[in-house]
C-alpha cells in the first residue's frame, strides 16, 4: 500500500487532473454517498496525511493550492477516476452536492486559509485538527477516523521523506513556492501549539510546508 501512495503523491498534477466540475456527478456505481470529506492544501505532509487517510478509508479529498498555485481538485477515492477541477466561486455548491455527512480539515488557517471554510455550508459538521506534530496528528486521526494503519503508514513515510528517499525540492520548485531545501520537520514551529487538537471551523492553527510542485 506504501508504494502504491508514494507514486499518487508524486505524479504530476497536469497528467491526471483534468475533468472541471460543471454540475454533473461524474462517477458511476452504487455506492456514491461520502462520509468523510477530507480538506487540506497541496502542501507535503498534509497532502500525504490526507492520502494515507484515503488509502485506507477510501474516502474522497478536497485538495487546496498550495502557495504557487490557484486550483482547487476534489479527488475521488477510485484509482481510475480523473480528479474534479473545482473552481474556488463554485465550491459551496460542490461541496454542497457531495453532501458529505462530515468534514475533517487537516491545518489551521495557514494550511487551509478560513475563506475556503467560510464557503463549508455552516450545517454541516467539521473538525479542524492542527498542531505542529504531525506524528501525534496521524494518532488522533486513526483514532478519530477508527484507522488502524495510519499512524504506523505516516512514520514510515516521514522517515523516508527525511532521508531523502522519496522527496527532495529541487532548486526550481524551492523558488516558485518560497520553500527551504531543508527537508520539512513534522514537528513544526514554536508559534504552532505543541498538542494536536480538534476545533471548530477557522479556530486551528498549523504550519506551513513546501508543495509537492
Amino acid at each position: 500500500m506504501i508504494g502504491k501512495i508514494c507514486l499518487t503523491m508524486f505524479c504530476a498534477l497536469s497528467v491526471c487532473m483534468s475533468v472541471v466540475y460543471g454540475g454533473a456527478w461524474p462517477y458511476e456505481g452504487p455506492k456514491r454517498d461520502v462520509v468523510t470529506l477530507v480538506v487540506t492544501s497541496n502542501l507535503l505532509y498534509p497532502r500525504m496525511m490526507a492520502e494515507l487517510i484515503q488509502a485506507e478509508s477510501r474516502q474522497p479529498i478536497l485538495l487546496l493550492p498550495a502557495r504557487s498555485m490557484d486550483k482547487i481538485y476534489f479527488c475521488p477515492p477510485k484509482e481510475k477516476s480523473p480528479a474534479l477541477e473545482v473552481s474556488e466561486a463554485n465550491l459551496t455548491r460542490f461541496i454542497s452536492f457531495v453532501n458529505p455527512k462530515r468534514i475533517v480539515v487537516i491545518g489551521g488557517p495557514d494550511i487551509v486559509p478560513q475563506r475556503y471554510l467560510n464557503r463549508i455550508d455552516p450545517s454541516m459538521p467539521i473538525a479542524v485538527v492542527s498542531g505542529r506534530n504531525y506524528q501525534r496528528i496521524a494518532v488522533m486521526l486513526s483514532d478519530m477516523l477508527a484507522l488502524s494503519n495510519l499512524d504506523r503508514n505516516f512514520e514510515k513515510l516521514d522517515r523516508e521523506i527525511r532521508s531523502g528517499k522519496l522527496y527532495r525540492p529541487n532548486r526550481q520548485s524551492e523558488e516558485k513556492s518560497g520553500a527551504s531545501s531543508q527537508v520539512p520537520n513534522p514537528d513544526g514551529n514554536a508559534a504552532a501549539p505543541a498538542e494536536p487538537s480538534v476545533a471548530p471551523a477557522g479556530a486551528a492553527n498549523g504550519e506551513a510546508l513546501p508543495s509537492l510542485e
